[in-house]
């Protein structure tokens, strides 16, 4: 609990939920350079002079001057087509001033009257949810992201956003689930899945009381984020395990923690250099122990315990002579290979 704890005090945030840029309005921007056709198909003078009016008017950044002129112009709109015309312009209006629920109201108008393309719907859902985050309205993103995802998949931040979202709603099935779709989509995108997203997913199984589930995300984080308490309790676990070999277990795990490149303490090397020992591997015992002598780290006279490192690593290097190995060899009790057929 302690290595996550600290992690989980911030959520993830809603950034990168939607399209909340100038980007997000890029189709409405698109009917703002150009005329639109549809908006023109059939326009009647009461409806085109305004409206052409309202669009040169947002060209110009002239925001306040170009809603009195959608106004005028919408009562005169033939059809869907020009009623869309006039909202998407309401949209640009709204980005413009950065009026977020008059911009929300606006996507949304949009999208209820329809006729829009496949892309600009899933930008504007997108974009949507984005601002409702923005707001503070957590249960409304939080839906409208669920629906998103479900619709179209999601990327990394937006399933990071789910899965922090749902443990903190105390949904700990929707914590799991989101938060390892965002680690396996994290690496889909090329990137390192971020370490709190895997606190998020042992937190909720650890509040399961799923331990097995628990430890084996432990593992994963601990392969991506080398630290030496992910490893620990990895150790400490392994312990308990009910065929838990210490020499052989304890051993490989400190392999895997030098391999990670985990900074293993004093007393972590001098575990490993003895394991590494009593399993008759004195090149690798030596290997991790001689370095510690050379530097004076250990068998110096600031060393509590010199007499017996000192021992040890005479005993490492007496294994390392060929006619000790060879004693090694006859009298270590291990497997026999199979016979030749």
């Amino acid at each position: 609990m302690k290595s996550f704890g600290k992690a989980l005090r911030k959520r993830i945030p809603a950034v990168g939920l939607g399209l909340v840029s100038a980007l997000a309005i890029g189709a409405t921007t698109a009917v703002v350079a150009t005329p639109s056709a549809y908006a023109q198909a059939k326009a009647s003078r009461e409806f085109g002079e305004p409206y052409t009016q309202a669009r040169e008017a947002i060209q110009a950044k002239n925001f306040s001057g170009a809603l009195p002129l959608l106004d005028k112009a919408a009562p005169h709109a033939a059809d869907n087509a020009q009623k869309l015309a006039i909202e998407q312009l309401r949209t640009a209006v709204y980005a413009g001033t950065n009026n977020t629920s008059k911009l929300i109201q606006s996507l949304e108008a949009q999208l209820a009257l329809g006729g829009l393309p496949a892309a600009t719907v899933k930008s504007h859902k997108a974009t949507i949810m984005g601002l409702y985050a923005q707001q503070g309205n957590d249960a409304k993103a939080l839906q409208l992201t669920k629906d998103y995802v479900n619709q179209y998949g999601g990327t990394a931040q937006q399933y990071a956003y789910l899965a922090s979202s749902s443990l903190k709603a105390g949904d700990r099935a929707g914590a799991i689930n989101f938060g390892s779709k965002a680690i396996e989509q994290s690496r889909a995108e090329g990137a390192a899945p971020k370490e709190q997203l895997f606190n998020i997913v042992m937190k909720a199984h650890y509040d399961n009381e799923d331990l097995d589930s628990y430890y084996g995300v432990l593992e994963q984080a601990a392969v991506v984020y080398p630290k030496d308490t992910y490893w620990k309790a990895l150790i400490a676990r392994s312990e308990k395990a009910p065929q838990f070999n210490r020499q052989q277990m304890t051993h490989d795990l400190y392999r895997a923690m030098q391999a990670a490149g985990v900074s293993l303490t004093q007393n972590d090397k001098l575990a490993m250099a003895e394991q590494a020992f009593t399993r008759g591997m004195a090149v690798e015992a030596e290997s991790v122990i001689k370095p510690m002598f050379d530097s004076g780290e250990i068998g110096g006279a600031d060393d509590k315990n010199a007499t017996r490192n000192k021992r040890l690593y005479d005993g490492i290097v007496r294994l390392l002579t060929p006619t000790a190995l060879a004693v090694w060899m006859t009298a270590w009790p291990k497997p026999k290979p199979p016979a030749p057929a």
